[in-house]
């Protein structure tokens, strides 16, 4: 932004090209998710079937694909409805380098009410287009308190991993706690997907622990929000990878060896994936609770231990590719400059 602005291009041209960004990405986004959702839905439909006692034969309509399609748009033009407000600021203070938060930073209010209020906005456009007007407005604002209860709960586990004791003796604990207090925003990030999919997990464990015949469906549900789940931390985990690549490279040249660097990195996220995890729980068991309670306290820790291994498990399936590329690209580096200083 600060380069085309520099350039003389003008508020409406670099908002025109921001716009052009956003279509192309929400476009190709939206036609690689319908096109697994075909597939999913063609793979579940027999588990649906079961579930919800249907008779007729699979058939795809012209309206879930419009309402994905649409959806999928426009979630990526509300995001980047965040790059377009930092253009507004003047151009002399972009060329100074000013601080640009187009939202007051992710870890402020008003960041997690705008996060909310678009999942609220989103939801009521997807429910409008199959559900009659009250039920699509309830559901929405069902949707938008979900979310900001667990940006909520994702924002108070980033600030306790920061006061997390950091024990002298155990250096590759204090520096996977450092690390993730440095990243907050990242640290949220990971929180809030990986609660989303234990939560997931949760009530499909319910459904397999009451021994129902049709239990498959939520357990495909829970499988397929755990993917999400893996791959936003997937885009996390590269980021981070491009942001700590300094810090890798330094710690590789004062002799960490690999195995440490990559015991340390599974550290931070199985430590963001027992927070997520834990709190998906809570809100599996009050679930849970509210029906009954039925099995007693053998089932609610079932629930709690299956919980964390969905979390777990999401967290590392993200983290393992780029942590394995970044690593191995790590190396090489210091290797060949190495190589270079003792040739010089």
């Amino acid at each position: 932004l600060v380069l085309w602005r520099g350039l003389g291009l003008t508020l409406l041209e670099v908002r025109l090209l921001l716009g052009l960004e956003a279509a192309a990405a929400g476009a190709l986004g939206s036609g690689v998710g319908l096109i697994g959702g075909l597939l999913i839905s063609r793979l579940s439909w027999p588990a649906a079937q079961r579930y919800f006692d249907l008779t007729q034969p699979y058939s795809v309509t012209a309206l879930p694909l419009f309402c994905g399609l649409a959806t999928g748009l426009l979630a990526t033009l509300f995001f980047m409805g965040a790059a377009v407000v930092t253009v507004q600021m003047p151009t002399a203070l972009l060329l100074r380098g000013a601080q640009i938060h187009p939202f007051n930073s992710w870890h402020e209010l008003r960041a997690s009410a705008c996060g909310a209020l678009f999942a609220g906005v989103l939801t009521l456009f997807a429910a409008l287009l199959v559900l009659p007007l009250r039920s699509a407005l309830w559901l929405s604002g069902l949707a938008f308190l979900l979310a900001a209860l667990l940006t909520t709960g994702g924002w108070l586990l980033t600030r306790l991993y920061a006061r997390l004791p950091t024990p002298v003796s155990a250096p590759l604990w204090t520096l996977a706690v450092q690390n993730l207090a440095r990243f907050p925003n990242r640290t949220a990030g990971m929180v809030l997907a990986l609660t989303t999919g234990a939560f997931g997990v949760g009530m499909a464990a319910l459904s397999w622990l009451d021994g129902r015949a049709d239990a498959a469906l939520p357990l495909w549900v829970a499988g397929m929000v755990l993917v999400a789940g893996a791959s936003l931390v997937l885009a996390i985990a590269a980021l981070a990878a491009r942001e700590r690549r300094d810090e890798l490279r330094l710690l590789r040249a004062l002799g960490a060896r690999t195995n440490r660097v990559r015991r340390l990195i599974m550290m931070e996220y199985a430590i963001v994936a027992l927070g997520g995890g834990s709190l998906g729980a809570l809100i599996a068991l009050a679930n849970w609770a509210l029906t009954g309670g039925e099995g007693g306290w053998l089932r609610a820790i079932a629930l709690v231990i299956a919980d964390l291994l969905g979390a777990l498990l999401s967290a590392w399936a993200g983290a393992i590719p780029v942590m394995m590329y970044d690593l191995r690209f790590t190396i090489y580096e210091v290797t060949s400059s190495t190589k270079s200083v003792r040739k010089s």
